[in-house]
């Protein structure tokens, strides 16, 4: 780490200790919606957020439970309400939802997009247009809360290669899967509000929706709104790119993390 030109540094809490903080927020209030925690490792905290859904006896209940963690805890208010994003629209549609498709996939020979699983509980069969006409596959499996991913099989000649809309005319390949990590770069393409970039703020965050807590989630200051849901953040920063046409300027995101995707006119492929 030194012959790198890296200054290891003591941290005021070990991965155990903060282990333990984040399994007694678990089983303390894992059942109030508007709640989540992260680790931050630059400061050797976990950082619990609260949304302004989340008041009266909720609240004291939070509060109590983060006094007795002292100062490994850092107490955040968000503005809004902690949601899911999905909404009618213009992307990859289904029973009234728009949803953004992620990347494709194979698996046993067989071609699927991956996309978000509170999306996929919604929808069985995804087209490419509102009216059904451009039929893009079938919902196999599904996964929301606990994680929030959906595997969509494509229909027969559907799918392309894996690639990222970049709204300029432009595609960027994907070539593989990566862990994020804290401070990391990235952008996302979404169907609602084009790309944008931010940087990874947390990882293995824990949010607690309505529906039920999701784990393992990723935390970035990067925007997301109603239709982004689905698909991948990328490293690095963006190539230029353009929002989507016709698109009125997006309110701010209230959930803590985002993970939008491209809108293609066939799966990865974008128009």
């Amino acid at each position: 780490m030194r012959a790198a030109g890296a200054v290891p540094k003591m941290t005021e809490r070990s991965p155990a200790t903060l282990r333990k903080v984040t399994g007694a927020l678990r089983s303390s209030f894992s059942d109030i919606p508007g709640t989540g925690w992260a680790v931050d490792p630059a400061t050797s905290k976990v950082t619990v957020w609260t949304d302004d859904t989340v008041t009266g006896t909720r609240m004291a209940a939070v509060q109590r439970t983060t006094r007795r963690m002292g100062a490994a805890v850092r107490m955040v208010r968000i503005r809004g309400a902690l949601h899911t994003l999905a909404l009618g629209g213009d992307a990859i549609f289904g029973q009234g939802a728009r949803c953004s498709l992620g990347f494709n996939v194979k698996r046993g020979g067989q071609d699927f997009f991956v996309t978000a699983g509170h999306c996929g509980n919604e929808v069985r069969n995804w087209a490419a247009d509102q009216q059904g006409a451009e039929p893009l596959g079938t919902t196999v499996d599904s996964d929301f809360p606990g994680n929030d991913f959906a595997l969509v099989q494509t229909e027969q000649g559907g799918a392309s290669q894996s690639a990222v809309n970049l709204y300029n005319g432009q595609a960027q390949e994907i070539t593989e899967a990566g862990e994020a990590v804290v401070g990391q770069r990235v952008f996302r393409s979404g169907s609602t509000t084009g790309v944008h970039a931010g940087s990874v703020t947390a990882t293995g965050a824990t949010v607690n929706f309505a529906e039920g807590t999701v784990t393992g989630m990723i935390q970035t200051t990067v925007c997301a709104e109603p239709g982004d849901s689905g698909g991948p953040s990328s490293p690095g920063a963006p190539p230029s790119a353009s929002p989507p046409a016709a698109r009125a300027t997006a309110r701010p995101a209230a959930s803590p993390s985002s993970s939008p995707s491209p809108r293609p006119s066939k799966p990865s492929t974008p128009k």
